[in-house]
Protein backbone atom coordinates (compact mmCIF):
# COMPACT_ATOMS: atom_id res chain seq x y z
CA UNK A 1 0.00 0.00 0.00
CA UNK A 2 2.96 2.71 0.62
CA UNK A 3 4.06 1.90 -2.44
CA UNK A 4 0.92 2.78 -4.24
CA UNK A 5 1.22 5.99 -2.55
CA UNK A 6 4.57 7.17 -3.59
CA UNK A 7 3.92 5.82 -7.24
CA UNK A 8 0.23 8.49 -6.62
CA UNK A 9 2.77 11.32 -5.41
CA UNK A 10 5.37 11.02 -7.83
CA UNK A 11 2.84 10.53 -11.05
CA UNK A 12 1.83 13.82 -10.05
CA UNK A 13 4.49 15.58 -9.20
CA UNK A 14 5.99 14.48 -13.20
CA UNK A 15 2.56 15.08 -14.14
CA UNK A 16 1.24 18.48 -13.45
CA UNK A 17 4.05 20.10 -15.30
CA UNK A 18 3.74 18.12 -18.72
CA UNK A 19 0.11 19.04 -18.24
CA UNK A 20 0.70 22.67 -18.36
CA UNK A 21 3.15 22.63 -20.88
CA UNK A 22 0.78 20.52 -23.46
CA UNK A 23 -1.82 23.15 -22.30
CA UNK A 24 0.46 26.26 -23.57
CA UNK A 25 1.49 23.96 -26.95
CA UNK A 26 -2.46 23.95 -27.58
CA UNK A 27 -3.01 27.67 -26.92
CA UNK A 28 0.47 28.83 -28.65
CA UNK A 29 0.45 27.16 -31.97
CA UNK A 30 4.31 26.70 -32.75
CA UNK A 31 5.03 26.55 -36.58
CA UNK A 32 5.37 23.72 -38.86
CA UNK A 33 9.09 23.09 -39.23
CA UNK A 34 10.59 23.58 -42.99
CA UNK A 35 10.26 21.17 -45.41
CA UNK A 36 13.70 21.42 -47.71
CA UNK A 37 12.45 18.10 -49.42
CA UNK A 38 9.77 20.30 -51.60
CA UNK A 39 12.09 22.31 -53.02
CA UNK A 40 15.07 20.34 -53.68
CA UNK A 41 12.00 17.78 -55.34
CA UNK A 42 11.77 21.07 -57.46
CA UNK A 43 15.63 21.42 -58.00
CA UNK A 44 16.08 17.86 -59.05
CA UNK A 45 12.89 18.18 -61.78
CA UNK A 46 14.11 21.45 -63.09
CA UNK A 47 16.39 21.25 -66.13
CA UNK A 48 16.59 25.21 -66.92
CA UNK A 49 20.03 26.52 -64.60
CA UNK A 50 17.96 29.73 -64.17
CA UNK A 51 15.25 28.05 -63.11
CA UNK A 52 17.41 26.10 -59.99
CA UNK A 53 18.67 29.62 -59.27
CA UNK A 54 15.24 30.73 -58.40
CA UNK A 55 13.90 27.88 -56.69
CA UNK A 56 17.11 27.54 -54.39
CA UNK A 57 16.51 31.94 -53.98
CA UNK A 58 12.67 30.65 -52.94
CA UNK A 59 13.67 27.98 -50.38
CA UNK A 60 16.49 30.33 -48.68
CA UNK A 61 13.87 32.74 -48.45
CA UNK A 62 11.12 30.54 -47.28
CA UNK A 63 13.73 29.06 -44.39
CA UNK A 64 14.50 32.60 -43.38
CA UNK A 65 10.68 33.54 -42.85
CA UNK A 66 9.88 30.02 -41.60
CA UNK A 67 13.03 30.52 -38.49
CA UNK A 68 12.18 33.76 -37.31
CA UNK A 69 8.45 32.68 -37.33
CA UNK A 70 9.76 29.79 -35.30
CA UNK A 71 11.65 32.42 -32.93
CA UNK A 72 8.68 34.54 -32.49
CA UNK A 73 6.76 31.55 -31.44
CA UNK A 74 9.23 30.38 -29.36
CA UNK A 75 9.43 33.61 -27.47
CA UNK A 76 5.60 33.72 -27.11
CA UNK A 77 5.38 30.57 -26.11
CA UNK A 78 7.87 30.82 -23.39
CA UNK A 79 6.01 33.93 -22.24
CA UNK A 80 2.65 31.96 -21.93
CA UNK A 81 4.13 29.46 -20.03
CA UNK A 82 5.73 31.44 -17.43
CA UNK A 83 2.06 33.60 -17.08
CA UNK A 84 0.13 30.35 -16.87
CA UNK A 85 2.51 27.88 -15.29
CA UNK A 86 3.59 30.33 -12.79
CA UNK A 87 0.28 30.98 -10.90
CA UNK A 88 -0.82 27.40 -11.36
CA UNK A 89 2.77 26.04 -9.97
CA UNK A 90 1.52 28.01 -6.80
CA UNK A 91 -2.18 26.87 -6.35
CA UNK A 92 -0.69 23.49 -6.55
CA UNK A 93 1.51 23.64 -4.07
CA UNK A 94 -1.04 25.59 -1.54
CA UNK A 95 -3.77 22.92 -2.63
CA UNK A 96 -1.49 20.23 -1.89
CA UNK A 97 -0.66 21.56 1.15
CA UNK A 98 -4.22 21.64 2.00
CA UNK A 99 -5.20 18.31 1.21
CA UNK A 100 -5.59 15.68 4.05
CA UNK A 101 -5.04 12.60 2.03
CA UNK A 102 -1.24 13.09 2.32
CA UNK A 103 0.47 11.72 -0.85
CA UNK A 104 -1.49 13.04 -3.23
CA UNK A 105 -1.48 16.37 -1.83
CA UNK A 106 2.61 15.81 -1.31
CA UNK A 107 2.82 15.15 -5.35
CA UNK A 108 0.63 18.43 -6.15
CA UNK A 109 3.33 20.16 -3.73
CA UNK A 110 6.35 18.68 -5.47
CA UNK A 111 4.28 18.94 -9.05
CA UNK A 112 3.63 22.59 -8.29
CA UNK A 113 7.25 23.60 -7.02
CA UNK A 114 8.14 21.79 -10.26
CA UNK A 115 5.71 23.73 -12.74
CA UNK A 116 6.61 27.21 -10.75
CA UNK A 117 9.97 26.47 -11.83
CA UNK A 118 10.23 24.32 -15.10
CA UNK A 119 7.75 27.75 -16.25
CA UNK A 120 10.32 29.77 -15.34
CA UNK A 121 13.26 28.77 -16.83
CA UNK A 122 12.95 29.31 -20.36
CA UNK A 123 11.47 33.16 -19.76
CA UNK A 124 14.25 34.11 -16.69
CA UNK A 125 16.98 35.81 -19.73
CA UNK A 126 13.85 37.33 -21.06
CA UNK A 127 11.90 38.72 -18.21
CA UNK A 128 12.82 42.30 -16.58
CA UNK A 129 14.60 42.72 -13.17
CA UNK A 130 11.18 43.95 -11.40
CA UNK A 131 9.19 40.97 -12.73
CA UNK A 132 11.51 38.65 -11.20
CA UNK A 133 11.48 39.96 -8.25
CA UNK A 134 8.50 39.90 -7.91
CA UNK A 135 8.02 36.35 -9.10
CA UNK A 136 10.30 35.58 -6.63
CA UNK A 137 8.89 37.67 -3.80
CA UNK A 138 5.58 36.10 -4.43
CA UNK A 139 7.09 32.64 -4.73
CA UNK A 140 8.83 33.23 -1.44
CA UNK A 141 5.82 34.65 0.42
CA UNK A 142 3.89 32.07 -0.48
CA UNK A 143 6.57 29.09 0.57
CA UNK A 144 7.11 30.70 3.74
CA UNK A 145 3.42 31.80 4.96
CA UNK A 146 2.33 28.05 4.37
CA UNK A 147 5.42 26.72 6.33
CA UNK A 148 4.86 29.21 8.94
CA UNK A 149 0.81 28.26 9.13
CA UNK A 150 0.91 24.72 8.78
CA UNK A 151 4.00 22.96 9.23
CA UNK A 152 5.16 24.71 12.56
CA UNK A 153 2.56 23.03 15.30
CA UNK A 154 2.49 25.96 17.58
CA UNK A 155 1.29 28.34 15.26
CA UNK A 156 -1.62 26.24 13.85
CA UNK A 157 -4.74 28.15 14.33
CA UNK A 158 -6.66 24.89 14.54
CA UNK A 159 -3.62 22.80 16.11
CA UNK A 160 -3.11 21.77 19.82
CA UNK A 161 -2.41 23.84 22.65
CA UNK A 162 -2.14 27.73 23.12
CA UNK A 163 0.03 29.79 20.91
CA UNK A 164 3.35 30.49 21.46
CA UNK A 165 4.41 33.91 23.51
CA UNK A 166 6.98 36.10 22.69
Amino acid sequence: MLARRIVVAIALAFLLPLVVYQGVTVICKVPQPFNAAVYDQRIAATKSLAEKQKISADRKAAQAANEAASKAAGERMQQMLFYIGFPIGLLAFLIGGLLETGWAGIGLMYGGIATLAGSTADYWAKMDTTLRLEALGIAFLVVLIYGLIKVRPGLRPSGPGPLPTA
